[in-house]
């Protein structure tokens, strides 16, 4: 464990000098009264109601269970008197769930009821009363925005919180977070501008987001958080934006083919990373029922008439998919990503997946808390994956929610259509060694060699620990050191111990269910052979 100050270090040294200005000055900010209030209302132009009918594209059903009853995250609570819209007994997450209004796109809530928080919210904004953070603002001023679009509501309080909304979020742009935050926030001011009719909004909003875009969409097609969930997330909000310029066009015909274009690698990605099965491995943050369903996108791609992908290869993302009859496997051998914003990423470099026959066999847990906890530094940690660990190690310095220190640096030493050989230096510093692994798919046979690299003195001495998460579904037997589960027997050549316990399995947010974990020790290298039983 490295010592405060070099955790600091290390987190911080990896930050655009843009983050660490507007880390500063955001915090300046705060203490001065007129810098840090409030603004007035943006814009002159009249209001529109947007021509748009992707309205399930919000995840919306079921949040909104009835007068002042809520469930997020799994998690339902009944206010008895008014909203505390900073309610925050469940943690922030639920908070902000709660500020997000995408339950205005429920056609099963009350319309009426609907009306009246808004405009209860909309009075608060209005008067200063209601606290207004650039991430809840963004999603609020969408899903008011569509609300307005599906029912045509637009009281004379909510339109002015809008432009009250719309002006705070363009003086608080989210410089110090980037990444997902600073795309929603460009998508929120985009759809914004269509909405007020505002020119000039549109073209700093359009531009920047296709600068954004050109950034963070990797040469495969992935986001580069390197996790599904928000790939989903920030592909939906794409779609949302094209439907719009699609139907009430404010830019040119290259700006809706530039838009075409990312939403179509999006898309690619989301084929290649998705097992046949059409379900998503759950890498880094990533957690089933956040982000719209891909059946839903896909939907959605076919009703705007967007092109079929095109089929390349995972590459930039750091994933590798290797396939043969019933076998299909999904490995990570990518690097902490972005290096100056992994909130998202784990300590999970060469985990991997697996399924057979359709079915999940191994699997990446997932994750089922943003809260700083012990929970959530487990979920981020190695002895979470499906890797290798020494002495319960992580090979990157995974702390608090979002932050990482000192990373391990990954290298693909060789690959083919079936074949994949890597190795990390995350152990270096502290026992002198790199793990390699390797995977091969080979007829009906899968093999995972793992191995310690460095000096024989240390390589051949190292104790190292790898586990398989199973998923809850599979029936797992242990007889000596052979496995049956699921279909499959799993052998290992060089098991000093096999040992098998009990997780618990994240299944969503606030979700947990027992299932099975195998513990492997062994000395040096680790071989591995999986086939049907």
């Amino acid at each position: 464990m490295l010592n405060k100050g070099l955790r600091y270090y290390h987190t911080l040294r990896h930050l655009k000098p843009v983050q660490i200005f507007y880390q500063v000055f955001y915090r300046v900010k705060k203490g001065i009264p007129f810098l840090n209030k409030v603004r007035g209302s943006y814009g002159t132009g009249t209001s529109v109601q947007l021509l748009f009918s992707s309205f399930y594209l919000i995840n919306a059903n079921d949040k909104l269970l009835g007068v002042g009853h809520f469930k997020f995250l799994n998690i339902g609570y009944q206010f008895t008197d008014k909203i505390n819209w900073k309610f925050n007994e469940f943690g922030k997450l639920w908070n902000y769930n709660l500020q997000y209004f995408d339950y205005l796109l429920d056609e099963n809530a009350s319309d009426d009821y609907k009306k009246l928080i808004i405009d209860e919210v909309a009075s608060q904004i209005i008067e200063g009363n209601f606290k207004l953070e650039p991430y809840p603002v963004s999603l609020r001023l969408i899903n008011w925005i569509l609300y307005n679009a599906k029912s045509g509501y637009l009281s004379q309080s909510m339109e002015k919180a809008i432009r009250i909304q719309i002006g705070f979020l363009r003086h608080n742009i989210e410089y110090h977070i980037q990444a997902n935050h600073l795309l929603e926030n460009y998508v929120s001011l985009l759809t914004s501008s269509y909405f007020i009719r505002d020119k000039k909004l549109f073209q700093f909003s359009s531009n920047h987001l296709i600068e954004q875009l050109s950034n963070q969409i990797l040469g495969d097609g992935g986001h580069y958080e390197s996790s599904p969930m928000y790939h989903q997330i920030v592909l939906s909000k794409l779609l949302i934006v094209f439907e719009i310029e699609k139907k009430q066009p404010f830019g040119n015909k290259q700006y809706l083919e530039i838009l075409h274009s990312y939403i179509n690698k999006m898309f690619n990605w989301l084929h290649l990373i998705y097992f046949k099965s059409g379900s998503m491995p759950l890498l880094n943050d990533s957690a089933p029922g956040v982000a719209p369903d891909a059946k839903v996108l896909w939907e959605c791609k076919k009703q705007l008439s967007i092109k079929s992908e095109t089929k390349e290869k995972l590459g930039e993302s750091g994933y590798r998919k290797l396939s043969m009859n019933d076998f299909e496997l999904i490995v990570d051998a990518g690097n902490i990503k972005p290096a100056y914003q992994p909130s998202h990423a784990h300590s999970d470099m060469l985990t991997f997946c697996l399924q057979y026959k359709g079915k999940n066999l191994i699997v990446d847990p997932g994750i089922s808390t943003y809260e700083s906890n012990r929970r959530r530094l487990l979920e981020r940690s190695t002895t979470f994956h499906n890797t290798v660990t020494i002495n319960s190690e992580s090979q990157s310095d995974v702390w608090a929610s979002f932050r990482v220190g000192k990373r391990a640096r990954v290298r693909i030493e060789e690959e083919n259509e079936r074949y994949v050989r890597a190795s990390h230096d995350g152990y270096r510093r502290g026992f002198k060694v790199d793990h390699r692994r390797s995977f091969a798919l080979d007829g009906t046979t899968v093999t995972v060699t793992d191995e310690f690299i460095g000096e024989k003195k240390f390589s051949s001495n190292v104790i190292g620990e790898c586990r398989f998460y199973f998923d809850h579904t599979v029936d797992i037997q242990l007889n000596d050191s052979k496995v049956v589960a699921g279909g499959i027997t799993i052998c290992f050549e060089n098991a000093e111990k096999v040992l098998l316990s009990t997780y618990q399995q994240p299944l969503a947010f606030n979700r947990l269910v027992d299932s099975s974990c195998l513990v492997i020790v062994f000395r040096g290298y680790l071989f591995t052979k999986i086939q049907p039983e």
